[in-house]
């Protein structure tokens, strides 16, 4: 205690404290990247470091202006184990790290600088007016999902079975175009609500290739600005997808009725799926205001077992109830798909690696065409090899972490 007792904390100067969904505030650090979403205690705590009062003068103070004991221990604790950790508070003994691309993204590269897209957001930011944007998602969406059920038995016999005469490569140049718009639309509602943004760039989540945005800079925007940011990359493919069943419409090349199906529905249907960290996972986690919905949904449903065998106290709140929920049904799901698509084809399933060299030298030297259910299959199942390859992976490094310890 007598240790602590006489330290001066030094506050960063690169931080910016923000509020953040009512009665919450968001911790900025704008060199390291840190985003940390605090109390209102916190932001007392740190409005009385000046650079001249000591831990014991603050533990005071803290203690007379929320009428409760603040204790030094409790001062210290706070201030230099959780927010010294982000050099909030500086503190040597962490190391100075700027935050880098999220660790679920793999064998990520930068594609588009983000001074090399401005000329093309000029275009694109009037859509994310007030007056235009939930409007023209809305007509947009339901006049997709009209002409897909109009037309859901044309899609199933030229599409979806694959009997339809398609042109493959007009299609795949048109959705590598419209991946490129989606990501666009992000950084273009950034623009819109004048929040600076980062690169566009490729990469890798569970072996599924991807294209994103750097919009992490969001979190200074109020709940509502965030999910239309969230939202703004499907609200361009929508746009771009409703062109398309126009086009359709008018000259009646089963093309377009394909991109407008695969982009418009398909597609969208994935994208907000909130199991995965999709752009429907970033919704959900604004609309709930849950900072780190994924790894706090986790870290409860552990407490909540452990509350159950009697280890643990748990706390009902709506909120950790929620998190649990979303836990229990983000593995359920997992679970549920991977044991399904194992029971119904496991044969398909075993001998994927053989068929999929059979399909690309099937597609790339037999000109033959095969239908986009078949490719579909072949995702999933890339997707399910990836997982347990990932998954033996990492029991392989625990393993060697225990036998090197032992």
């Amino acid at each position: 205690m007598i240790d602590i007792i006489n330290i001066v904390p030094i506050k960063s100067p690169d931080i910016d404290i923000l509020p953040y969904d009512g009665s919450g505030y968001l911790i900025v650090h704008n060199k390291l990247n840190y985003n940390l979403k605090v109390n209102q205690l916190v932001v007392d705590l740190l409005n009385l470091i000046d650079g001249k009062k000591d831990i014991q003068q603050i533990s005071s103070s803290l203690s007379t202006n929320s009428d409760k004991e603040i204790s030094i221990t409790n001062v210290y604790e706070i201030l230099f184990k959780k927010l010294g950790k982000y050099h909030i508070i500086e503190n040597d003994d962490y190391e100075y790290v700027k935050v880098g691309k999220p660790d679920y993204l793999k064998l990520s590269i930068t594609v588009f600088k983000k001074e090399w897209i401005k000329p093309i957001l000029k275009c694109m930011v009037p859509l994310f007016s007030r007056k235009l944007f939930y409007p023209l998602l809305l007509l947009s969406f339901l006049s997709i999902a009209f002409m897909g059920i109009i037309n859901y038995d044309f899609i199933y016999d030229n599409i979806i079975k694959g009997s339809g005469n398609l042109n493959l490569p007009f299609m795949a140049v048109v959705s590598i175009i419209t991946i490129f718009m989606h990501e666009f639309g992000h950084i273009a509602a950034c623009n819109h609500y004048k929040v600076d943004h980062g690169d566009i760039g490729f990469g890798f989540y569970l072996l599924s290739p991807v294209m994103y945005a750097d919009v992490s800079n969001i979190w200074k925007l109020k709940k509502n600005e965030r999910i239309v940011v969230n939202l703004g990359g499907l609200y361009i493919q929508i746009l771009m997808a409703f062109a398309f069943g126009i086009l359709f419409l008018v000259f009646g090349k089963i093309e377009f009725l394909a991109i407008m199906y695969m982009l418009g529905i398909i597609s969208v249907l994935i994208n907000l799926n909130p199991l995965f960290r999709t752009d429907g996972y970033w919704i959900l986690s604004d609309f709930t205001g849950v900072h780190n919905l994924r790894d706090r949904s986790n870290k409860r449903v552990i407490t909540f077992f452990k509350w159950m065998s009697r280890k643990e106290d748990f706390d009902f709140t709506k909120q950790n109830i929620f998190l649990v929920l979303y836990a229990l049904i983000s593995m359920s799901y997992i679970f549920i798909f991977i044991a399904i698509l194992l029971i119904n084809d496991f044969h398909s399933f075993i001998y994927f690696p053989v068929d999929f060299i059979h399909f690309i030298q099937d597609w790339i030297f037999n000109n033959e065409k095969s239908s986009i259910g078949i490719l579909d299959g072949f995702i999933i199942y890339a997707l399910l090899y990836f997982m347990i390859f990932k998954l033996l992976i990492k029991n392989i490094k625990k393993l060697t972490v225990k036998s090197r310890q032992g």
